[in-house]
């Protein structure tokens, strides 16, 4: 990524000729540019600040810890239980409220209770799962850089939530439908019945929800 922003997107940006070109690549790598990265650098690090985000986003999922507040709801229902005494949220001050909890595993406690997030970390194992079993067994070797993104993104989510980004986001869904493209036949039949049973209690699950 510093490579694409301080080398190449000067090049794109400014192609008029190669003075024009030399000043950009000069400008990008000043100091200034450089301070911005480790400013950004340290906000993620801080940990009083992370924490702080993560604790707004759980005490707001603990208003309704099975079925969640509702999808992407945060900073709405943040709004609401601020003005209410006996909510676990209230804070008395929501100047400078982050937009998201900053964590996509929060995020889905905030939008779908324990219940979204059960459900979302089942979809992200079966697929993870599945794709190594076909890996082994039928050489598939587009699937490593599936995994290796769904890994990555999901690092990515321990800082920032997944659905902040629509396109990260949407790489994020097509890689989860391209698992689901793989035959569930590569499991053993003991694992496929397992996986079965797993399937008919999260569908029951999600239409009692």
């Amino acid at each position: 990524s510093l490579f694409l922003i301080f080398q190449v997107l000067p090049y794109l940006s400014k192609l008029k000729s190669m003075t024009d070109v030399l000043t950009a690549q000069k400008e990008a790598q000043t100091d200034s540019g450089i301070q911005v990265i480790k400013e950004q650098y340290a906000r993620i690090i801080e940990p009083h600040v992370r924490l702080n985000v993560w604790k707004d986003g759980f005490n707001v999922g603990r208003e309704s810890p099975l079925f969640g507040m509702g999808y992407d709801s945060f900073v709405w229902q943040s709004i609401m239980l601020d003005k209410i005494p006996e909510s676990h949220f209230k804070k008395g001050n929501v100047v400078g409220l982050h937009e998201t909890p900053h964590n996509t595993l929060l995020q889905a406690f905030v939008s779908g209770g324990l219940i979204g997030l059960s459900l979302w970390l089942i979809i992200i194992g079966y697929s993870l799962m599945i794709l190594t079993v076909d890996i082994v067994k039928n050489r598939n070797l587009l699937n490593i850089p599936v995994i290796i993104s769904i890994i990555v993104s999901h690092i990515h989510g321990f800082f920032q939530d997944l659905q902040y980004i629509p396109m990260i986001w949407a790489i994020t869904i097509i890689e989860l439908g391209y698992a689901m493209t793989v035959s569930q036949n590569i499991l053993q039949g003991s694992h496929r019945r397992k996986w079965d049973i797993i399937a008919a209690i999260c569908t029951v699950i999600v239409l009692i929800s």
